[in-house]
C-alpha cells in the first residue's frame, strides 16, 4: 500500500495486489494458472472490502496466463509522479498513473514492435 500526496489538503492511499488463479505456486506451463495485478484506491486506510476499485478489473493482465509471468511488481513515487513496475516477458514495465480513463486493462507482456530470437 502506498499513500499519494496529490495535494497539501488530500492525500490518496493506493493498494496493489496479485490474484492468483489456482493455486499459489508458479506453473509456467501456458493455461495453467492466471496471475493478474489489481489496483484500488481510498482516502484513508479502510477494512477490506471498503477500497474502492479502479474502473478496469484486474488493471493488468497477461499476455500469456500463466504462473509467475508477471513479477516483481510495485507501486514508487519520485518528486512529481506516481508509476506502476513490473517485469513481464523479460522485460520491466513502467506506466506513469494519472488522473482520468485510460487504456485498461494493461496487458503485461513484450513491449510492440519487437521480435525475438529463439
Amino acid at each position: 500500500t502506498h499513500t499519494l500526496s496529490l495535494s497539501p489538503s488530500f492525500s490518496l492511499s493506493v493498494c496493489l495486489f496479485v490474484c492468483v488463479g489456482g493455486r499459489l505456486g508458479c506453473l509456467t506451463t501456458p493455461g495453467q494458472q492466471n496471475w493478474v495485478l489489481g489496483l484500488s484506491r481510498a482516502r484513508q486506510f479502510l477494512p477490506t472490502g471498503q477500497w474502492e476499485q479502479f474502473s478496469a478489473v484486474p488493471t493488468v493482465i497477461p499476455a500469456v496466463k500463466q504462473g509467475c509471468y508477471i513479477q516483481y511488481h510495485r507501486i514508487f513515487k519520485d518528486n512529481t509522479d506516481v508509476y506502476l513496475e513490473y517485469f513481464a516477458d523479460n522485460w520491466m514495465q513502467i506506466f506513469r498513473l494519472v488522473a482520468g480513463p485510460g487504456p485498461l486493462p494493461l496487458i503485461a507482456g513484450p513491449p510492440p514492435n519487437t521480435t525475438r530470437s529463439l
